[in-house]
């Protein structure tokens, strides 16, 4: 436990040094935590069958194989799964090496594929880069990257972090950075996913809520301007508030996920037993499978 005391941080804080042995061991090697273990063996089965139960007819009218859906998520699955088990296999030594190079990659990524030629635009967004026939979002890497680069600096910065200019300035800047360039793509989930892996990353190493609150203030303003300058933004806002003012067009979305809830009630219909994801929910299988899970399931 952390006591408090000036200029230290007030709160049991993550930030402490790893133990030399452990830095040279596989992460493997200190053993796993069998909640985590279970959990994440749990949603993966249950994506299974609600992948498999969403994609069928969806694969069937677009692809001529009510399969396919189904068969190239069982191989991002098992594709998961080895790339785990050879990360659990790396020193954690390696991982705060890396961690600086590997942030510097990511942010030319994100700039590279925002260059016309490069980037690839799908639905509106310039989020992908092909290589050949498998195509990159760099913003997906961005996640992982920053929690790393959040790691490592707040493990060398140690009590530092109890003072804002040398402790959370420099992370709202690098994070905010992935953010900006995240949200140019455009691409606001994400770009808000990292704003909030941010703050609770700070918040765990025992930064104080003042100086987490502080940089919000310049923030709210700029995304108020940001979103009423734009016609595009603000309509997405004003849908968002309000579906069913757009129940066919802009809204179309969001009143079907609704409509896909309702009628599953508190118990749900039924697995399998889903009316909405026979074409009148967009992406059932993957954007809105809650919808459809709530469905079914309640």
């Amino acid at each position: 436990m952390t006591t408090a005391r000036a200029g230290t941080l007030s709160r049991p804080t993550l930030t402490r040094r790893i133990a030399p042995r452990a830095k040279t061991q596989p992460l493997v090697a200190r053993g796993g935590d069998p909640w985590i273990i279970v959990t994440v063996a749990v949603l993966v089965t249950v994506g299974i069958v609600m992948v498999f139960n969403t994609s069928y007819f969806f694969a069937g009218e677009r692809f001529g194989d009510p399969l396919h859906v189904f068969r190239k998520h069982l191989l991002s699955i098992v594709l998961g799964v080895l790339c785990c088990f050879g990360a659990s296999r790396v020193r954690s030594s390696t991982y705060e090496r890396l961690a600086y190079p590997a942030l510097a990659v990511v942010v030319l990524m994100l700039i590279a594929v925002l260059i016309p030629g490069i980037g690839l635009i799908r639905g509106g967004a310039r989020r992908w880069i092909g290589f050949g026939a498998v195509n990159l979002q760099p913003s997906e890497i961005a996640k992982v990257v920053a929690v790393l680069y959040l790691a490592r600096s707040m493990v060398r910065k140690g009590p530092r972090l109890a003072t804002f200019s040398l402790g959370v300035l420099p992370h709202f800047i690098v994070v905010g950075t992935l953010a900006a360039l995240v949200v140019v793509e455009p691409d606001f989930g994400t770009a808000a996913l990292l704003g909030v892996t941010l703050f609770a990353m700070l918040f765990a190493g025992g930064v104080r809520w003042r100086d987490l609150a502080l940089p919000i203030l310049p923030i709210v303003p700029l995304a108020i301007y940001a979103i009423s300058s734009s016609p595009y933004r603000l309509r997405r806002v004003m849908v968002f508030l309000d579906p069913w003012e757009h129940p066919r067009d802009a809204g179309f979305q969001l009143v079907q996920s609704f409509l896909a809830f309702g009628s599953g009630g508190l118990f749900g219909a039924g697995l399998g037993e889903s009316k909405q994801k026979m074409f009148y929910l967009p992406e059932a299988h993957t954007d809105f499978i809650f919808s459809v899970i709530g469905e079914e399931l309640g």
